[in-house]
């Protein structure tokens, strides 16, 4: 996740914050990210980044299914403190800026979870990301549907979907169509995409599932894309 060099700016506590936890939505995307690993093949051999790690939810869910060669990327120098105190390999880095220590077609797969919406170039970002994949890597990238029907009721009402004045908050707004283009412009082939999200509304709509695959434009959560480099 980048953060804004303008005079004066710092990471909200309250950020920080919600990176620590151990909440039902990032372990959700955890295990969607691990359950397209296997199916892609990607061994436990595999060199994975995560970049946005957070605190390391997905890291540590990927140790404890053997992955040995991962490594999370984030911005904020206090989160990697953490991460290599509890023995995470992490590294402070920014996409917007390039990460130098990871060098070129070296990674086999990288996973990008709900961090372009956060930056001022997302394109960069994916530039980037590319240059570490090998030829035919792996790319898991996901980001809000800001589009999706809660998000429009909300505008309607009056409510700011994000609050750009604080590091964090999102600068960049993606929908079913915007996100897939902007990937494949940089040079990845989209292999799969498709909705996530309703995590409480499963337990009270049955078969909420295929409701939101069938409506993802209006009930998603969040845009998911599996994508390989271009060779």
């Amino acid at each position: 996740m980048s953060i804004p060099e303008e005079e004066g700016t710092r990471v909200p506590d309250n950020y920080k914050q919600s990176l620590k936890g151990d909440t039902k939505a990032s372990k959700h995307r955890a295990e969607v990210v691990l359950n397209l690993l296997k199916k892609r093949g990607l061994d436990r051999e595999s060199r994975i980044v995560d970049v946005g790690c957070g605190y390391g939810i997905l890291l540590r869910r990927l140790m404890e299914e053997g992955y040995s060669k991962t490594l999370g990327i984030e911005a904020i120098p206090d989160v990697v403190r953490d991460l290599k105190a509890e023995g995470i390999p992490a590294e402070e880095g920014d996409l917007e800026k390039g990460v130098d220590s990871i060098d070129d077609e070296t990674v086999d797969a990288v996973v990008c979870l709900e961090v372009l919406e956060h930056l001022y170039d997302p394109a960069g970002a994916l530039e980037e990301i590319n240059r570490w994949l090998q030829p035919g890597g792996l790319l898991i990238a996901s980001v809000p549907n800001e589009y999706r029907l809660i998000q429009r009721l909300r505008m309607i009402q009056g409510s700011p979907t994000s609050d750009v004045s604080l590091v964090g908050g999102h600068i960049k707004f993606f929908d079913w169509d915007s996100f897939p283009s902007m990937v494949e412009e940089n040079k990845f082939d989209i292999k799969n995409q498709f909705a996530e999200g309703g995590i409480r509304m499963r337990k009270v709509i049955p078969g909420y599932v295929s409701i939101m695959k069938k409506l993802p434009r209006l009930l998603s959560k969040w845009i998911f894309i599996v994508a390989s480099k271009n060779d």
